[in-house]
């Protein structure tokens, strides 16, 4: 059973200089990660604003005023 090992293949080089691909990839990432926060972000002020108004139906809470609603964005 003689096999030979190749001491050359990749996983035996080193690093591999940085590509047009894996700069794309990493700006695909980044790309992903800001939508992400935007999208989770969204989600939160909208789960909110529905919490808000079921404590305003519910008397649990009094409604606020244009005004105030404007100062706070």
């Amino acid at each position: 059973m003689n096999t030979a090992i190749n001491i050359n293949s990749k996983s035996t080089s080193k690093a591999e200089p940085v590509t047009s691909k894996t700069k794309v990839s990493k700006r695909n990432l980044l790309q992903q990660a800001v939508f992400n926060y935007k999208a989770k972000s969204e989600v939160k002020k909208t789960i909110k604003s529905l919490d808000e108004a079921r404590q305003i139906r519910e008397g649990k809470k009094t409604a606020k005023s244009f005004e105030q609603s404007i100062k706070e964005l």
